[in-house]
């Protein structure tokens, strides 16, 4: 009896042993999963007050609000302003889509704009040299 109790014993400090592991596993992960909410939070917060910051710009060499990537992250390269967004390049255009979890399907234009939008620009008129011309408002 003294054999079967000590096995049974055995049995129970082995399970009890594998469920504090699976608690300190669990733990972990919360935790991992908590600071992961945090930063997409911050990051959420912080893109939508850049967003607001660049929907009132009106000229293309007015500086732009980066934004962060979802972890909160500063992403490189942010174009400084508008002008700097119509000049990116295939690669800096992919590498912001890539970024902010964006397609990067179509061609630069189609890249271009969508990054434009994400970033909260209105879409700038082009200007044009009028010459002699003088425009009236009506």
């Amino acid at each position: 009896m003294g054999l079967l109790l000590t096995s049974w014993e055995i049995s129970l400090d082995s399970r009890t042993s594998e469920l504090e592991k699976s608690v300190e596993s669990l733990k972990a992960d919360f935790s991992s999963f908590k600071d992961e909410l945090i930063a997409r939070i911050d990051s959420c917060e912080f893109n939508s007050q850049a967003r607001t910051r660049n929907s009132h710009i009106t000229h293309t060499k007015t500086p732009l609000h980066p934004l962060r990537d979802r972890m909160n992250q500063a992403v490189h390269p942010f174009p400084k302003d508008g002008e700097a967004l119509s000049k990116l390049t295939s690669a800096e255009a992919e590498i912001l889509l890539r970024a902010f979890q964006l397609s990067c399907d179509g061609d630069m234009e189609e890249k271009r704009l969508r990054i434009q939008e994400f970033v909260g620009m209105i879409p700038l008129p082009v200007s044009y040299d009028l010459g002699d011309f003088e425009v009236v408002d009506s």
